[in-house]
């Protein structure tokens, strides 16, 4: 029975329209789904065994539950707006624990879905980025 459920979620994780990232405590990618490589262009050797922080921009990185604005980092150069969730799973004090991202459409990321220009979320957001970077800088 363990065979026909491990082939089922399996199935299941490929075939989501939306794109999903798994990394293991350290944040290294151990599995990505066939939407997440198409939309951003990678094969899954070129993201096995690597940090999330080569393919996600965002301001900051947290283990915790939740969401936020991000952006996906194409393997053409370019980058695509979206709202990741994110959860961690396994974090009983026996089990390896594992942070699942859901990639969604910038329709709830932070973009009018009709205009498709940004919003205030997104502002705010965008903002906060630049102060942190002129921080870093010391400017």
């Amino acid at each position: 029975m363990s065979n026909v459920f491990s082939s089922f979620y399996g199935n299941l994780f490929q075939h989501l329209s939306t794109g999903v990232i798994v990394t293991d405590e350290q944040g290294t990618v151990t599995a990505v789904n066939a939407a997440f490589l198409n939309e951003a262009g990678y094969g899954l050797e070129e993201m096995i065994g690597r940090p999330i922080q080569y393919f996600i921009e965002t301001p900051h990185f947290s283990d915790t539950k939740g969401g936020r604005n991000i952006h996906v980092k194409q393997k053409s150069g370019g980058r695509q707006a979206r709202w990741m969730l994110f959860n961690s799973i396994g974090e009983n004090q026996d089990d390896h624990v594992y942070h699942v991202y859901l990639i969604t459409e910038t329709q709830v990321c932070g973009f009018d879905p009709l205009t498709k220009l940004p919003n205030g979320n997104y502002f705010h957001e965008s903002l906060e980025k630049a102060i942190d970077d002129a921080r870093k800088q010391g400017s």
